[in-house]
């Protein structure tokens, strides 16, 4: 985590041109600029733009698909995408669960009224986030795509499609989705939170009502309700990860141990004692966290069982919503715990899961 968070530092103060400029591909050409093919790419997203509402949702995604294929020509040109950002390669909504797969396509379970589950035809996917009932991708090259309900005003997927394909990562909850760019700044669409004003930022993560980012420097900057103190972090000092959950923020430090503050009316912020944790995840009203030994340990509401993961072993990534609770194992299956619907089940038999860069 502090590895990927120096590159990201080092990165926004690069020169655009050896920012994207990388070494071998592979074909085994050496130089390849990879700045020229993203603005190229921009390029034509930009003319396609004005005709943007005369096309369908699968013209889009295709052409979508296509900047993507072009700009990841190789694992080996885009290293540095996933080298200096946490991308979630499992995630957890109200009612279904994603997950990206090693090939780069990505599957999906659980109720899909609004579509939040229509992900087969995916590719080139390098993170994937879910919503409450909506379901967000990143592609290589740093496009961003969404599927499932788009909000009665909030328009939670369809403004993504104006994004630019300058995103480093991405993150969706309730009905809210989020990017980082590579300059540090923030886009959102979905909920009305005012996130114009930050900068320098190198981690983002939205809740069930305020969202966070970590700056480059370990401070935090939260927006949204606050009417349990929630976005109560401008003190945090020295943190790498951080995730709100319904009414409360958990936040991971350098050192392993974790902080948290707002609602805990059932125990969700009970973390001071935590040690050793590599990753963070906070659901409805309970809180995950990742030791480095791959166990797991939960804290909060457990009236569906989701806080029952004292068995888990060998997880390498968590994901919590509510009243649910999701790991990833090392060997790419899943396990799930909580209040987990019939459809949700299908992911115990999910292979080849990918797992994440830590």
């Amino acid at each position: 985590m502090n590895r990927k968070l120096a590159a990201f530092v080092l990165m926004l103060t690069l020169p655009a041109g050896l920012l994207f400029g990388c070494g071998s591909t592979a074909d085994g050409n050496t130089g390849t600029d990879i700045s020229e093919e993203a603005e190229s790419n921009v390029s034509e997203a930009a003319e396609t733009e004005a005709d943007i509402s005369e096309e369908t949702d699968a013209d889009l995604l295709q052409e979508t698909e296509s900047d993507a294929s072009q700009s990841a020509e190789s694992d080996t040109d885009l290293y540095w995408f996933e080298d200096v950002a946490e991308h979630e390669t499992i995630s957890v909504g109200a009612e279904h669960i994603v997950a990206l797969k090693s090939d780069g396509t990505v599957v999906a379970a659980g109720n899909n009224d609004d579509g939040q589950c229509d992900v087969s035809d995916w590719e080139n996917v390098a993170a994937v986030s879910a919503g409450y009932d909506h379901t967000a991708a990143l592609y290589y090259g740093g496009m961003v795509w969404a599927v499932g309900f788009n909000g009665y005003k909030t328009h939670t997927c369809s403004d993504v499609y104006d994004w630019s394909q300058k995103n480093l990562t991405i993150c969706a909850r309730q009905d809210v989705t989020m990017a980082l760019k590579f300059d540090g700044t923030v886009m959102a669409t979905g909920e009305d939170y005012d996130v114009s004003g930050w900068t320098d930022i190198v981690a983002i993560e939205a809740g069930g009502m305020h969202v966070m980012g970590v700056r480059s420097d370990g401070t935090v900057v939260a927006a949204g309700n606050n009417d349990y103190g929630q976005c109560d972090v401008s003190g945090w000092t020295d943190i790498v990860a951080v995730s709100p959950g319904g009414w409360y923020s958990v936040g991971l430090k350098s050192d392993g141990t974790v902080v948290a503050v707002g609602d805990n009316m059932d125990g969700q912020c009970d973390v001071a004692d935590w040690t050793d944790i590599v990753a963070i995840s906070a659901g409805g009203g309970h809180t995950l966290g990742l030791k480095s030994d791959g166990t797991v340990v939960a804290v909060g509401n457990n009236d569906f069982g989701q806080c029952n993961v004292t068995e888990w072993t060998d997880i390498v990534e968590i994901s919590a919503c509510e009243g649910i609770s999701a790991g990833l194992r090392s060997d790419g299956t899943i396990v799930l715990a909580g209040d987990v619907n019939d459809e949700m089940l299908e992911a115990l038999e999910w292979t080849d899961i990918k797992v994440p860069v830590r």
